[in-house]
């Protein structure tokens, strides 16, 4: 409340049922949620590329506020490197440093490669605290696999993966990720945004 011009909120808002999901969006955005915080993870099986989330997605891009995905340190939910390494050898360096980049690996996956925004072309997605060196990479290797299985395999993608992220999507660089100083060698300078924890 010190400054509410510059520090705003963005609504956590769960995908477990996508109806009250939508509802809980209005009324975030009516007093005054300028965004949408989302988990990247699956739920109830199903993935966030899911047509089932479309309502979601519609009323984000017709309210014009960004989706904001951030995964949770504590899910219950599927996420991989917890599911894959958590109770083995070493898992505090093979979980943590692992989890936020992996979950958003997939969900920029999901999002440019499953349909959501070339269903949704004004969408606004935000991938947060998950570092962003590993984005021009992921973006031409899905690229390269668009080209080889060509239109036949999706004919609904009118655009290449890195293209739609480009028109609607920002990364998030941390303060000393010095491996992120090849984004704009991808026309991704303008895409990203600083990451920084509270306060």
């Amino acid at each position: 409340k010190a400054d509410p011009k510059r520090l705003k909120a963005s609504a956590l808002i769960t995908l477990h049922e996508v109806d009250l999901a939508v509802a809980e969006a209005k009324r975030a955005v009516k007093n005054g949620a300028v965004g949408l915080s989302l988990c990247p993870e699956p739920i109830h099986g199903r993935q966030i590329h899911d047509h089932y989330f479309d309502p979601l997605w519609q009323e984000a891009q017709d309210m014009n506020i960004p989706i904001c995905f951030h995964p949770p340190a504590r899910p219950e939910q599927p996420q991989v490197s917890k599911d894959r390494f958590e109770g083995h050898p070493n898992q505090a360096l093979l979980v943590n440093p692992l989890r936020n980049p992996v979950e958003q690996i997939l969900a920029v996956s999901a999002l440019c490669a499953g349909g959501v925004l070339q269903r949704f072309p004004r969408l606004k997605v935000a991938f947060l605290e998950g570092n962003c060196a590993w984005i021009p990479w992921l973006l031409w290797r899905m690229g390269e696999y668009a080209e080889l299985t060509g239109v036949a395999e999706h004919p609904e993608m009118k655009l290449e993966p890195l293209e739609y992220f480009q028109r609607q999507c920002w990364g998030s660089v941390e303060c000393d990720e010095v491996v992120a100083k090849n984004l704009p060698d991808f026309g991704l300078e303008d895409n990203i945004v600083f990451s920084s924890l509270y306060p």
